[in-house]
């Protein structure tokens, strides 16, 4: 893995948690049932994204592919 392949996961990451974040408040706040699963299904699929690229980015680390400058962060 490149380490502009890396900028580019790390930044997707800092997406998915965001959308994360944001759905999961937009499920707080709405009194509508159907409306609260729907927001709290859509934040469950962006956890899966984060950790899916997190994986991703694990399995490079695991086999070297780069540098020791990289912390993972957590996963969901």
């Amino acid at each position: 893995m490149t380490e502009r392949e890396l900028l580019v996961l790390q930044d997707q990451l800092g997406n998915e948690e965001l959308l994360i974040k944001k759905f999961r408040a937009y499920a707080s706040q709405c009194s509508d049932p159907e409306i609260r699963d729907e927001c709290n299904n859509i934040a469950q699929k962006h956890v899966n994204h984060f950790n899916t690229l997190m994986r991703h980015i694990n399995s490079a680390a695991a086999q070297g592919q780069y540098g020791q400058g990289y912390m993972a962060q957590k996963m969901y």
